[in-house]
Protein backbone atom coordinates (compact mmCIF):
# COMPACT_ATOMS: atom_id res chain seq x y z
CA UNK A 1 0.00 0.00 0.00
CA UNK A 2 1.58 3.09 -0.95
CA UNK A 3 0.50 6.86 -0.50
CA UNK A 4 2.56 8.34 -3.80
CA UNK A 5 3.71 11.02 -1.89
CA UNK A 6 7.35 12.20 -1.31
CA UNK A 7 8.56 11.99 2.51
CA UNK A 8 8.74 14.58 5.57
CA UNK A 9 12.78 14.28 5.13
CA UNK A 10 13.02 14.18 1.41
CA UNK A 11 10.50 17.28 0.81
CA UNK A 12 10.60 20.53 2.02
CA UNK A 13 7.20 21.92 1.53
CA UNK A 14 5.26 18.87 2.80
CA UNK A 15 7.56 19.42 5.94
CA UNK A 16 6.11 22.95 6.78
CA UNK A 17 2.81 21.96 4.80
CA UNK A 18 2.39 19.03 7.47
CA UNK A 19 3.55 20.23 10.59
CA UNK A 20 1.69 23.51 10.35
CA UNK A 21 -1.73 21.27 9.24
CA UNK A 22 -0.82 19.26 12.10
CA UNK A 23 -0.55 22.39 14.68
CA UNK A 24 -3.87 23.68 13.55
CA UNK A 25 -5.53 20.35 14.66
CA UNK A 26 -4.31 21.32 17.71
CA UNK A 27 -5.87 24.61 17.66
CA UNK A 28 -9.50 23.06 17.82
CA UNK A 29 -8.72 22.30 21.97
CA UNK A 30 -8.23 26.02 21.77
CA UNK A 31 -10.84 27.43 20.08
CA UNK A 32 -13.50 25.19 20.99
CA UNK A 33 -12.83 24.21 24.73
CA UNK A 34 -10.09 26.92 25.97
CA UNK A 35 -11.89 30.17 24.19
CA UNK A 36 -15.37 29.73 23.28
CA UNK A 37 -16.74 27.18 25.77
CA UNK A 38 -15.75 29.21 28.85
CA UNK A 39 -17.62 32.08 27.76
CA UNK A 40 -20.51 29.85 27.26
CA UNK A 41 -20.25 28.57 30.55
CA UNK A 42 -19.89 32.46 31.86
CA UNK A 43 -23.02 33.01 30.59
CA UNK A 44 -24.77 30.32 31.97
CA UNK A 45 -23.91 31.41 35.24
CA UNK A 46 -20.98 29.77 36.26
CA UNK A 47 -18.74 31.92 38.51
CA UNK A 48 -15.57 33.15 37.77
CA UNK A 49 -13.78 30.89 40.10
CA UNK A 50 -15.61 27.78 38.27
CA UNK A 51 -14.94 29.09 34.98
CA UNK A 52 -11.28 30.01 36.05
CA UNK A 53 -11.00 26.17 37.16
CA UNK A 54 -12.82 24.57 34.22
CA UNK A 55 -10.09 26.34 32.02
CA UNK A 56 -7.42 25.54 34.81
CA UNK A 57 -7.89 21.93 35.09
CA UNK A 58 -8.88 21.44 31.47
CA UNK A 59 -5.78 22.24 30.51
CA UNK A 60 -3.92 20.38 33.27
CA UNK A 61 -3.27 17.30 30.86
CA UNK A 62 -0.81 19.31 29.06
CA UNK A 63 1.44 19.41 32.24
CA UNK A 64 1.52 15.12 31.60
CA UNK A 65 3.47 15.85 28.55
CA UNK A 66 6.63 15.00 30.43
CA UNK A 67 5.23 11.80 31.07
CA UNK A 68 4.17 11.05 27.54
CA UNK A 69 7.41 12.13 25.91
CA UNK A 70 9.56 9.62 27.77
CA UNK A 71 7.55 6.71 26.18
CA UNK A 72 7.84 8.13 22.92
CA UNK A 73 11.42 8.68 22.62
CA UNK A 74 11.41 4.45 24.51
CA UNK A 75 8.43 2.83 22.19
CA UNK A 76 7.14 2.74 18.98
CA UNK A 77 5.69 1.08 15.96
CA UNK A 78 9.52 1.67 14.81
CA UNK A 79 9.18 0.60 11.19
CA UNK A 80 6.49 3.66 10.35
CA UNK A 81 8.57 6.14 11.68
CA UNK A 82 9.66 7.19 15.19
CA UNK A 83 6.60 9.96 15.55
CA UNK A 84 3.96 8.82 13.32
CA UNK A 85 2.00 6.30 14.92
CA UNK A 86 2.13 8.26 18.62
CA UNK A 87 0.50 11.60 16.24
CA UNK A 88 -2.48 8.94 14.97
CA UNK A 89 -2.89 7.68 18.77
CA UNK A 90 -2.75 11.63 19.57
CA UNK A 91 -5.52 12.06 17.02
CA UNK A 92 -7.69 9.33 17.32
CA UNK A 93 -8.25 9.34 20.96
CA UNK A 94 -8.88 13.38 21.26
CA UNK A 95 -11.72 12.93 19.17
CA UNK A 96 -12.94 10.47 21.19
CA UNK A 97 -12.60 12.65 24.44
CA UNK A 98 -15.33 15.65 22.07
CA UNK A 99 -17.38 13.23 21.67
CA UNK A 100 -17.71 12.22 25.54
CA UNK A 101 -18.41 15.78 26.27
CA UNK A 102 -21.21 15.84 23.46
CA UNK A 103 -22.90 13.11 25.13
CA UNK A 104 -23.02 14.80 28.51
CA UNK A 105 -26.49 15.65 29.47
CA UNK A 106 -27.43 19.41 30.65
CA UNK A 107 -23.16 19.56 30.93
CA UNK A 108 -22.99 23.11 32.72
CA UNK A 109 -24.59 20.90 35.77
CA UNK A 110 -22.29 18.24 35.15
CA UNK A 111 -19.05 20.64 35.18
CA UNK A 112 -16.82 17.62 37.07
CA UNK A 113 -17.69 15.47 34.01
CA UNK A 114 -17.09 17.87 31.41
CA UNK A 115 -14.03 18.93 32.71
CA UNK A 116 -13.22 14.37 32.92
CA UNK A 117 -14.02 14.06 29.12
CA UNK A 118 -12.52 17.84 28.31
CA UNK A 119 -8.99 17.13 29.87
CA UNK A 120 -9.04 13.44 27.36
CA UNK A 121 -9.78 15.43 24.59
CA UNK A 122 -6.66 18.40 25.59
CA UNK A 123 -4.57 14.86 27.03
CA UNK A 124 -4.52 13.54 23.55
CA UNK A 125 -4.22 16.83 21.89
CA UNK A 126 -0.84 17.28 24.02
CA UNK A 127 0.05 13.94 23.00
CA UNK A 128 -0.05 14.88 19.27
CA UNK A 129 1.88 17.88 20.18
CA UNK A 130 4.78 16.15 21.85
CA UNK A 131 4.84 13.78 18.98
CA UNK A 132 5.11 16.92 16.49
CA UNK A 133 7.37 18.79 17.62
CA UNK A 134 9.88 15.41 18.30
CA UNK A 135 8.97 15.12 14.50
CA UNK A 136 10.33 18.80 13.80
CA UNK A 137 13.44 17.79 16.24
CA UNK A 138 14.24 14.74 14.05
CA UNK A 139 13.34 15.53 10.70
CA UNK A 140 13.59 19.26 10.06
CA UNK A 141 17.28 20.93 9.75
CA UNK A 142 17.98 23.08 12.24
CA UNK A 143 18.03 26.12 10.06
CA UNK A 144 14.62 25.17 9.10
CA UNK A 145 13.13 24.99 12.66
CA UNK A 146 12.44 29.04 13.34
CA UNK A 147 10.70 29.22 10.18
CA UNK A 148 8.82 26.07 10.99
CA UNK A 149 8.05 27.07 14.66
CA UNK A 150 5.98 30.17 13.25
CA UNK A 151 4.14 28.33 10.39
CA UNK A 152 3.10 25.94 12.99
CA UNK A 153 2.86 28.42 15.72
CA UNK A 154 0.47 30.48 13.54
CA UNK A 155 -1.52 27.29 11.92
CA UNK A 156 -2.52 26.74 15.83
CA UNK A 157 -3.56 30.14 16.11
CA UNK A 158 -4.95 29.79 13.01
CA UNK A 159 -7.16 26.89 13.55
CA UNK A 160 -8.07 28.70 17.53
CA UNK A 161 -9.61 31.56 15.25
CA UNK A 162 -11.79 29.78 13.12
CA UNK A 163 -13.04 27.00 15.33
CA UNK A 164 -13.47 29.58 18.19
CA UNK A 165 -15.68 31.91 15.77
CA UNK A 166 -17.37 28.81 14.18
CA UNK A 167 -18.12 26.95 17.66
CA UNK A 168 -19.62 30.65 19.52
CA UNK A 169 -21.51 30.62 16.37
CA UNK A 170 -22.59 27.08 16.97
CA UNK A 171 -22.71 27.40 20.73
CA UNK A 172 -25.24 29.80 20.61
CA UNK A 173 -27.56 28.64 17.75
CA UNK A 174 -27.07 24.43 17.17
CA UNK A 175 -26.35 23.40 20.48
CA UNK A 176 -22.85 22.33 22.86
CA UNK A 177 -23.29 19.02 22.17
CA UNK A 178 -23.71 19.36 18.41
CA UNK A 179 -20.68 21.74 18.35
CA UNK A 180 -18.57 19.25 20.40
CA UNK A 181 -19.63 16.53 17.86
CA UNK A 182 -18.46 18.67 15.27
CA UNK A 183 -15.14 19.14 16.65
CA UNK A 184 -14.91 15.15 16.95
CA UNK A 185 -15.29 15.31 13.72
CA UNK A 186 -12.61 17.58 11.80
CA UNK A 187 -9.89 16.40 14.47
CA UNK A 188 -10.70 13.03 12.88
CA UNK A 189 -10.49 14.57 9.55
CA UNK A 190 -6.67 15.76 10.51
CA UNK A 191 -5.79 11.95 10.77
CA UNK A 192 -5.26 11.67 6.96
CA UNK A 193 -1.81 13.22 7.38
CA UNK A 194 -0.63 10.72 9.88
CA UNK A 195 -2.10 8.23 7.37
CA UNK A 196 -1.02 9.08 4.34
CA UNK A 197 2.55 10.76 4.89
CA UNK A 198 5.93 8.51 6.04
CA UNK A 199 8.74 10.18 7.87
CA UNK A 200 11.51 8.63 6.03
CA UNK A 201 11.84 6.65 3.08
CA UNK A 202 11.36 3.13 2.45
CA UNK A 203 8.78 3.14 5.98
CA UNK A 204 5.51 0.94 6.81
CA UNK A 205 2.76 3.35 5.78
CA UNK A 206 0.68 1.01 7.98
CA UNK A 207 1.97 -1.72 10.62
CA UNK A 208 0.61 -4.30 8.36
CA UNK A 209 2.14 -3.01 5.66
CA UNK A 210 5.71 -3.89 3.75
CA UNK A 211 8.36 -1.47 4.80
CA UNK A 212 11.36 -1.05 7.31
CA UNK A 213 13.12 1.52 9.78
CA UNK A 214 15.38 3.87 8.22
CA UNK A 215 19.14 4.08 9.44
CA UNK A 216 18.68 7.30 10.62
CA UNK A 217 15.36 6.92 12.98
CA UNK A 218 17.32 3.42 14.49
CA UNK A 219 20.50 6.10 15.30
CA UNK A 220 18.16 8.32 16.85
CA UNK A 221 16.22 5.39 18.54
CA UNK A 222 18.10 4.58 21.88
CA UNK A 223 15.12 1.85 23.43
CA UNK A 224 16.84 2.25 26.84
CA UNK A 225 14.82 3.69 29.85
CA UNK A 226 17.84 4.05 31.26
CA UNK A 227 19.82 6.22 29.16
CA UNK A 228 16.38 8.29 28.57
CA UNK A 229 16.37 8.82 32.37
CA UNK A 230 20.06 9.53 32.69
CA UNK A 231 19.98 11.91 29.82
CA UNK A 232 17.29 13.81 31.01
CA UNK A 233 18.78 14.48 34.20
CA UNK A 234 22.01 15.04 32.88
CA UNK A 235 20.39 17.70 30.41
CA UNK A 236 17.80 19.32 33.18
CA UNK A 237 20.84 20.24 35.31
CA UNK A 238 22.32 22.60 33.00
CA UNK A 239 22.03 26.27 34.03
CA UNK A 240 20.55 27.26 30.41
CA UNK A 241 17.84 24.45 31.12
CA UNK A 242 16.50 25.91 34.30
CA UNK A 243 16.01 29.48 33.33
CA UNK A 244 14.05 28.05 30.35
CA UNK A 245 11.84 26.27 32.64
CA UNK A 246 11.39 29.32 34.35
CA UNK A 247 10.62 31.57 31.21
CA UNK A 248 8.34 28.54 29.90
CA UNK A 249 6.43 28.78 33.12
CA UNK A 250 6.30 32.79 33.11
CA UNK A 251 5.07 32.78 28.96
CA UNK A 252 2.40 29.78 30.35
CA UNK A 253 0.81 31.61 33.06
CA UNK A 254 0.21 34.97 31.37
CA UNK A 255 -1.52 33.17 28.45
CA UNK A 256 -3.83 31.10 31.19
CA UNK A 257 -4.38 34.22 33.27
CA UNK A 258 -5.64 36.05 30.38
CA UNK A 259 -7.60 32.91 28.63
CA UNK A 260 -9.43 32.87 32.28
CA UNK A 261 -9.75 36.90 32.86
CA UNK A 262 -11.26 37.91 29.55
CA UNK A 263 -14.49 36.08 28.97
CA UNK A 264 -15.46 37.05 32.69
CA UNK A 265 -14.36 40.97 32.03
CA UNK A 266 -16.33 41.08 29.05
CA UNK A 267 -19.44 38.62 29.55
CA UNK A 268 -20.27 39.49 33.21
CA UNK A 269 -18.39 42.44 34.19
CA UNK A 270 -18.94 44.45 30.53
CA UNK A 271 -22.25 42.34 29.82
CA UNK A 272 -21.01 40.85 26.45
CA UNK A 273 -22.77 38.46 24.90
CA UNK A 274 -21.09 34.89 24.91
CA UNK A 275 -20.50 34.52 21.18
CA UNK A 276 -19.30 38.22 20.78
CA UNK A 277 -16.41 37.46 23.23
CA UNK A 278 -16.01 34.59 21.15
CA UNK A 279 -16.28 36.71 17.43
CA UNK A 280 -13.34 39.26 19.24
CA UNK A 281 -10.93 35.46 20.80
CA UNK A 282 -11.33 34.59 16.67
CA UNK A 283 -10.26 37.79 15.31
CA UNK A 284 -7.63 38.60 17.74
CA UNK A 285 -6.46 35.05 17.31
CA UNK A 286 -6.82 35.05 13.60
CA UNK A 287 -4.74 38.32 13.42
CA UNK A 288 -1.69 36.84 15.68
CA UNK A 289 -1.73 33.78 13.47
CA UNK A 290 -0.97 35.98 10.50
CA UNK A 291 1.49 37.67 12.00
CA UNK A 292 3.09 34.78 13.28
CA UNK A 293 3.21 33.01 10.12
CA UNK A 294 4.68 35.93 8.52
CA UNK A 295 7.03 37.84 10.86
CA UNK A 296 7.71 34.87 13.49
CA UNK A 297 10.70 32.76 12.35
CA UNK A 298 11.74 35.84 10.25
CA UNK A 299 12.54 37.67 13.22
CA UNK A 300 13.80 35.25 15.54
CA UNK A 301 16.47 34.76 13.23
CA UNK A 302 17.09 38.36 12.71
CA UNK A 303 17.45 39.44 16.14
CA UNK A 304 19.01 36.36 17.46
CA UNK A 305 16.39 33.97 19.81
CA UNK A 306 17.38 36.35 23.12
CA UNK A 307 17.03 39.43 21.59
CA UNK A 308 13.38 38.78 20.49
CA UNK A 309 11.96 37.31 23.13
CA UNK A 310 13.26 40.54 25.28
CA UNK A 311 12.39 42.53 22.89
CA UNK A 312 8.57 40.89 22.82
CA UNK A 313 8.38 40.32 26.33
CA UNK A 314 9.27 44.04 27.36
CA UNK A 315 6.19 45.36 24.86
CA UNK A 316 3.91 42.66 26.15
CA UNK A 317 4.60 44.21 29.55
CA UNK A 318 4.16 48.09 28.54
CA UNK A 319 0.69 46.72 26.48
CA UNK A 320 -0.30 45.40 29.78
CA UNK A 321 0.12 48.58 31.57
CA UNK A 322 -1.36 50.48 28.90
CA UNK A 323 -4.38 48.21 29.43
CA UNK A 324 -4.55 48.56 33.08
CA UNK A 325 -4.05 52.53 32.71
CA UNK A 326 -7.25 52.22 30.20
CA UNK A 327 -9.50 51.06 33.05
CA UNK A 328 -11.97 54.00 32.81
CA UNK A 329 -12.61 53.69 28.99
CA UNK A 330 -13.22 49.65 29.27
CA UNK A 331 -16.52 50.16 27.90
CA UNK A 332 -16.09 51.48 24.88
CA UNK A 333 -15.93 47.94 23.18
CA UNK A 334 -12.64 48.83 20.90
CA UNK A 335 -10.63 49.13 23.29
CA UNK A 336 -11.14 45.05 24.70
CA UNK A 337 -10.54 44.52 21.28
CA UNK A 338 -7.71 46.28 21.00
CA UNK A 339 -5.99 44.35 24.20
CA UNK A 340 -6.84 41.28 23.08
CA UNK A 341 -5.33 41.83 19.65
CA UNK A 342 -2.02 43.64 20.90
CA UNK A 343 -1.37 41.23 23.95
CA UNK A 344 -2.70 37.64 21.78
CA UNK A 345 -0.15 39.06 19.12
CA UNK A 346 3.09 39.68 21.40
CA UNK A 347 2.39 36.35 23.04
CA UNK A 348 2.41 34.44 19.76
CA UNK A 349 5.40 36.20 18.52
CA UNK A 350 7.11 35.50 22.07
CA UNK A 351 5.76 31.75 21.98
CA UNK A 352 7.23 31.37 18.69
CA UNK A 353 10.78 32.31 19.70
CA UNK A 354 10.40 30.65 22.90
CA UNK A 355 9.68 27.26 20.95
CA UNK A 356 12.80 27.90 18.57
CA UNK A 357 15.04 28.37 21.81
CA UNK A 358 13.52 25.10 23.27
CA UNK A 359 14.42 22.94 20.00
CA UNK A 360 17.83 24.63 19.66
CA UNK A 361 18.70 23.32 22.96
CA UNK A 362 17.17 19.73 22.69
CA UNK A 363 19.62 16.80 22.49
CA UNK A 364 18.48 14.72 19.45
CA UNK A 365 18.71 11.22 21.50
CA UNK A 366 15.82 12.50 23.38
CA UNK A 367 14.34 15.12 21.66
CA UNK A 368 10.91 14.47 22.79
CA UNK A 369 11.09 13.71 26.22
CA UNK A 370 13.60 16.95 26.90
CA UNK A 371 10.95 19.12 24.51
CA UNK A 372 8.20 18.41 26.50
CA UNK A 373 10.35 18.92 29.69
CA UNK A 374 10.50 22.37 28.55
CA UNK A 375 6.95 22.70 27.71
CA UNK A 376 6.03 21.30 30.78
CA UNK A 377 6.58 23.93 32.32
CA UNK A 378 4.44 26.10 29.97
CA UNK A 379 1.89 24.20 30.33
CA UNK A 380 1.89 23.74 34.09
CA UNK A 381 2.60 27.37 34.25
CA UNK A 382 -0.86 27.75 32.48
CA UNK A 383 -3.27 25.96 34.33
CA UNK A 384 -1.80 27.97 37.25
CA UNK A 385 -2.34 31.21 35.92
CA UNK A 386 -6.11 30.22 35.11
CA UNK A 387 -6.39 29.18 38.87
CA UNK A 388 -4.57 32.51 40.00
CA UNK A 389 -7.25 34.46 38.12
CA UNK A 390 -9.69 32.88 40.13
CA UNK A 391 -8.22 33.19 43.37
CA UNK A 392 -7.18 36.78 42.70
CA UNK A 393 -10.54 38.11 41.16
CA UNK A 394 -11.99 37.62 45.15
CA UNK A 395 -9.35 40.24 46.00
CA UNK A 396 -8.23 42.36 43.31
CA UNK A 397 -9.84 44.64 40.47
CA UNK A 398 -9.81 43.75 36.50
CA UNK A 399 -7.70 46.81 36.43
CA UNK A 400 -5.09 45.46 39.11
CA UNK A 401 -4.64 42.24 37.03
CA UNK A 402 -2.55 43.70 34.20
CA UNK A 403 -0.29 45.08 36.61
CA UNK A 404 0.12 41.33 37.79
CA UNK A 405 0.66 40.14 34.07
CA UNK A 406 3.26 42.68 33.90
CA UNK A 407 5.16 41.38 36.58
CA UNK A 408 5.43 37.85 35.33
CA UNK A 409 6.58 39.39 31.77
CA UNK A 410 9.53 40.81 33.80
CA UNK A 411 10.14 37.49 35.59
CA UNK A 412 10.22 36.27 31.98
CA UNK A 413 12.98 38.90 30.96
CA UNK A 414 14.99 38.33 33.04
CA UNK A 415 15.05 34.49 32.53
CA UNK A 416 15.83 35.12 28.98
CA UNK A 417 18.91 37.21 30.21
CA UNK A 418 20.59 33.87 31.67
CA UNK A 419 20.22 31.77 28.76
CA UNK A 420 23.34 30.69 26.99
CA UNK A 421 22.37 28.81 23.73
CA UNK A 422 26.03 28.74 22.67
CA UNK A 423 27.47 27.41 25.63
CA UNK A 424 24.35 24.64 26.48
CA UNK A 425 25.42 23.22 22.60
CA UNK A 426 29.02 22.65 23.55
CA UNK A 427 27.37 20.74 26.65
CA UNK A 428 25.50 18.89 24.45
CA UNK A 429 28.27 18.04 22.07
CA UNK A 430 30.18 16.82 24.63
CA UNK A 431 27.33 14.63 26.01
CA UNK A 432 27.10 13.00 22.05
CA UNK A 433 30.61 12.31 22.23
CA UNK A 434 30.65 10.45 25.97
CA UNK A 435 27.23 8.37 24.93
CA UNK A 436 29.36 7.38 21.34
CA UNK A 437 32.01 6.31 23.69
CA UNK A 438 29.95 4.35 25.94
CA UNK A 439 28.74 2.10 22.69
CA UNK A 440 31.77 1.99 21.45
Amino acid sequence: MSSGLPTLSENRFLRFFTVTALYMAQGIVMGVIIISLPAVLAAEGLTATQVGSFVGLVMLPWSFKILFAPLMDRFTVIAMGRRRPWILVGIIVSAIGYFGMASIQNPTENLPLLIAMGMVAVGCSALMDVSVDGMVVDILPTKEQALANGLMWGGKVLGTAITAWASGWMYKNVGISETLYAAGLLTLAFALFPLLIRERSGERLLPWTTGQASEETLKLHEGSWLFIGKGLLKVFLLPTTLWMALLGATGGSLQGFLDAMLPVLTVQELQWQADDYSNIGALSQLISGLIGMVLGGWLANLLGYKRAVTLFLSMLLLANAAAALAAPIWETRSTIVSIAIIHTALRTLSIITFFSIAMALCWKKIAASQFAMYMIFANFGFSSGSILFGQLSQVISFSQMFYVMGGICFVGIFATSRIHIDKHSERLTTLDQESSSQIS
